[in-house]
């Protein structure tokens, strides 16, 4: 079995063109349908590249993105290790914190308690691509959040 490619595409906002980003997707030899091209630029944070890439794609992929608006994040295959998701303060904006972990799931409250018993354990063993999801919606509202890694082991 060969080795995967080390890194890792994801689409973390579309920024104020979607319609742009969705055609450099389409554009991206990602092997996405027009439609899925659409939905990704729509419904971010996205993982693209789920089989990992090299290096040069990676980055090419990123300039393509970044030109239509996007915002990118490239991580090596060292940090799509499963990680806890660890709330480190709820900030200012509690109320939009609970609204973002009820879409995650939680009941209201569930997510009251856990924004107001922080440091607290939001989700375990997320993938990374999951957890830097959640990660980047919370840090928008002014949370303070944690990944902590899983040991391979």
């Amino acid at each position: 079995m060969s080795e995967p490619m080390p890194y890792f595409v994801f689409l973390m906002e579309s920024g104020p063109n979607p319609d742009q980003v969705a055609q450099a997707l389409r554009d991206g030899r990602l092997g996405l349908t027009p439609e899925l091209a659409t939905e990704f630029a729509y419904d971010p944070p996205r993982l693209l590249t789920e089989d990992g890439t090299e290096k040069a794609d990676a980055e090419s992929l990123r300039l393509a993105l970044e030109a239509a608006g996007a915002v990118i994040e490239i991580h090596y295959r060292v940090e799509v290790l499963p990680c806890d998701v660890i709330l480190r303060d709820a900030g200012a904006n509690q109320i939009q914190v609970i609204a973002i972990l009820r879409q995650f799931g939680y009941n209201y409250k569930d997510a009251w308690n856990a924004t107001c018993d922080t440091p607290c354990l939001l989700f375990d063993s997320q993938s990374h691509g999951t957890a830097s999801a959640i990660k980047h919606q919370l840090e928008q509202v002014g949370a303070k959040v944690e990944l902590v890694p899983l040991d391979p082991k």
